[in-house]
């Protein structure tokens, strides 16, 4: 009778246990993306101090998680608003070997008044320019936005 005991318990602990398992797997997932999407923004930060002449960080934003909502994944947005001297061509240029400008949807970098216009024309699809502080005053500046996937892209942030 005891042994029929003992195996019912562990049978019993068997589902608790991998429930456990899972929600831990998960939570790290959680813990590294975050970290992962700080160290991309810190990243794009440097590198434009590094690459561009006389740059000025005017304000950075990230987000992780399903930043499109097209889909179970998770994505590490980072959007850093800048001020230089440089025209776009002239800093795309620059920051060609560091990032892929080519599709237009994960990388890109655009002047900051357009942006601000089209954020007022539509507030969702430009919905990171909330979280960044802008100045009044938009002359000479731009955005630079990188959308990656996430080390851990099928946690359950993305769902």
């Amino acid at each position: 009778m005891r042994l029929f005991k003992r195996i019912a318990i562990g049978v019993a602990c068997v589902p608790v246990f991998l429930f456990t398992l899972f929600a831990a797997y998960e939570l790290i997932g959680m813990v590294v993306n975050h970290i992962a999407t700080s160290m991309q923004t810190s990243r794009l930060e440097k590198t434009l101090e590094k690459e561009l002449p006389a740059v000025e960080i005017l304000g950075s934003c990230s987000e992780t998680g399903n930043t499109s909502g097209t889909g179970n994944h998770v994505d590490m947005l980072s959007v850093v608003l800048f001020r230089t001297e440089l025209e776009r061509d002239g800093i795309t240029r620059r920051l060609e070997p560091f990032f892929r400008f080519t599709d237009g949807w994960s990388c890109w970098i655009a002047d900051a008044g357009v942006i601000k216009r089209e954020h007022k024309k539509d507030r969702y699809a430009l919905s990171f320019f909330d979280k960044l502080d802008a100045p009044a005053e938009l002359t000479n500046c731009y955005i630079l936005y990188l959308n990656e996937s996430a080390p851990f892209p099928d946690n359950i942030e993305g769902h």
